[in-house]
């Protein structure tokens, strides 16, 4: 319980001194805009978009990873008419957990 206690007490730490960074400055720009937007969210291509076309598909991949990984943002796929489902980034923190309406409709919690 003691180590548990010692590594919360790092972690807040780090929060007081960086905030809400993640330390990847892409993801910090998408985490931004997903903010920004609150349970709407972003279109991956409205993400792309946030760099003007200037990143590779892996850095991008690599940045909503990391706000996967720290429970910052979250994916979800919305049917479309009869295409492909959209693929849709919300803010975890601004965002309201919205449950699956259909089979086809996937949502990853924070």
């Amino acid at each position: 319980m003691a180590a548990l206690e010692v590594w919360r007490y790092a972690e807040d730490s780090v929060r007081y001194l960086f905030g809400g960074s993640t330390g990847n400055p892409d993801a910090d720009v998408i985490h931004k805009a997903l903010k920004r937007e609150g349970a709407k969210g972003l279109a991956r291509a409205s993400i792309w978009k946030l760099f003007s076309g200037h990143k590779t598909f892996e850095e991008i991949e690599n940045a909503l990873n990391e706000l996967l990984l720290r429970e910052k943002a979250r994916k979800e796929s919305k049917p479309s008419d009869g295409g492909r489902p959209s693929e849709i980034w919300v803010d975890c923190e601004t965002s309201e957990i919205s449950l699956p309406k259909s089979v086809n409709e996937v949502t990853q919690p924070c």
